[in-house]
């Protein structure tokens, strides 16, 4: 079998039927959920009133990490969301880490890792690791800010500055 897509030898989320030239013996199927009765992510913070389905996770250097959208109950809309983060070993059981970088009722003793960066509303972030950057903007992550799609950068994932320039300009934009 010839592929018609060359993708080198990096590990790939899924394969379909571009990755053959030709289709015998194979079948490409999903197989249904099941459900484990595992809670991976449990909102248990006053900060974590709920957490949104948006949440981002990637194996790095031997863990796992979790950059995940969260409201409490003052809640007013989408992009008034708090960024949090979470590591595992596993995948499966996570830990929330005192980072001590943002304020949330007269204390630090929290996850949060910012509630409008640099001053931006966000909402529906993606977060990502390019490899190919500067140390310095190594994670990079991409947020819907007004009525565009705003981004920012970090060199390890917790500490992070919005850029100033929109990466996107929208008339309406979502996640």
């Amino acid at each position: 079998m010839k592929a018609l897509c060359n993708v080198g030898s990096k590990k790939q989320l899924l394969i379909d039927e571009l990755f053959f030239a030709r289709k015998e013996r194979i079948a490409l199927r999903v197989h249904p959920a099941r459900k484990t009765g595992e809670r991976n992510l449990v909102a248990d913070k006053p900060w974590e009133d709920f957490v949104i389905n948006w949440l981002n996770v990637m194996e790095d250097e031997g863990r796992y990490r979790m950059w995940y959208e969260c409201h409490d109950h003052s809640y007013k809309n989408d992009q008034d969301a708090r960024y949090a983060y979470a590591e595992s070993a596993d995948g499966i059981h996570w830990e929330k880490p005192t980072l001590g970088l943002v304020e949330y009722n007269g204390s630090k003793d929290n996850n949060v890792l910012w509630h409008r960066l640099d001053g931006k509303p966000s909402h529906g972030a993606g977060f990502f690791k390019d490899p190919t950057a500067p140390a310095a903007e190594r994670y990079k992550v991409l947020f819907l800010s007004g009525s565009g799609v705003a981004g920012g950068c970090s060199a390890d994932g917790i500490h992070w500055r919005a850029y100033e320039k929109a990466a996107v300009l929208a008339v309406r934009s979502d996640t």
